[in-house]
């Protein structure tokens, strides 16, 4: 199994991730070295949110923001020169959205927040939406982008939605009944049950949901094969950000007090793992179809782990 995660993810990547998968606004710029500062993204693509830990509200961490690493000329992106600092600015949102963005609280238009610096922009926003339980729908912030030397972004408006879609699908036409094994849909996140003679696949939750995507990011990182010393120091590296996150599975499952510090441990971990994988970009000990995907495989652990606690 192991040895196809690479080209099996590649292949989903290609051909354009499923909706569950972690997504990228990737921010560059549309000439080398200067211009007007741009975000890639479909913002025809909703945010979706789920209902927060603490019951108050939804939330969300997809999209999540990161660098455009190589230049994209079909794509009218370029990266942002070394050390350029990027600030998120709101210009307009609904009152019930807001954002919170590494402990910045962003309310109301003109509020903005640090993304990061080149070569390391990979954060993940934390999409709020303050409604009660029961209201459901589609709202919308418009933000733009900002930094020194170049022109500010055009104004990107995103839609959050907590509407709900349906957590089981069906795999047999009715008056069908299931055969062994023939609602093994292949996918860990998934409970695959047969009620009423029909495949049902339910989303895994709360830990379950975690560790399902711990196996294919593991995986990813296993079949890495650096071949200089440069090369296995940034493996290793991601390796340790890796482990931080099974301790505090853990921790939950035993209903430790150490658990909430775990869990922001390994949140952190995983932002700082998307940091690693860019360094071995740059060093060649990965290749950026790797990174995409292991990049990709992180933020789907990370959009799981800050749903664990409140």
């Amino acid at each position: 199994m192991r040895a196809t995660w690479f080209a099996v993810g590649l292949g989903l990547l290609l051909a354009g991730p499923p909706a569950a998968a972690h997504e990228h606004m990737y921010i560059g710029s549309d000439r080398p070295h200067r211009g007007t500062l741009v975000l890639l993204y479909d913002f025809m693509r909703k945010f979706p949110l789920v209902p927060a830990p603490d019951g108050n509200g939804f939330i969300g961490t997809d999209p999540a923001f990161n660098a455009q690493i190589n230049d994209d000329p079909a794509d009218g992106i370029y990266h942002l020169r070394r050390g350029t600092v990027v600030r998120m600015q709101i210009t307009a949102m609904d009152p019930q959205v807001s954002v919170d963005f590494n402990g910045v609280q962003m309310t109301a238009a003109g509020a903005t927040a640090r993304i990061g610096h080149m070569p390391y922009l990979h954060q993940h926003p934390q999409w709020l939406l303050h409604v009660p339980a029961g209201v459901y729908g589609d709202y919308h912030l418009s933000f733009r982008v900002t930094a020194h030397g170049y022109h500010p972004s055009a104004v990107y408006t995103g839609t959050l939605t907590n509407v709900t879609v349906p957590t089981t699908t069906t795999t047999t036409l009715p008056g069908q009944t299931c055969m062994p094994g023939a609602c093994d849909d292949h996918d860990p996140c998934t409970i695959d049950t047969c009620v009423g003679g029909a495949c049902q696949h339910t989303p895994a939750t709360s830990i379950d949901a975690v560790r399902c995507r711990l196996e294919p990011l593991s995986d990813a990182l296993d079949d890495l094969r650096p071949t200089t010393r440069s090369g296995h120091r940034v493996q290793q590296r991601l390796f340790s950000a890796f482990n931080a996150v099974e301790p505090a599975l853990d921790a939950i499952a035993a209903g430790g007090g150490d658990a909430p510090r775990l869990v922001k441990r390994a949140e952190n971990a995983m932002n700082r793992f998307a940091r690693i994988v860019d360094r071995g970009v740059a060093l060649q000990a990965i290749m950026p179809d790797e990174a995409d995907l292991l990049r990709t495989l992180a933020g789907n652990v990370y959009d799981q782990l800050v749903l664990l606690t409140p």
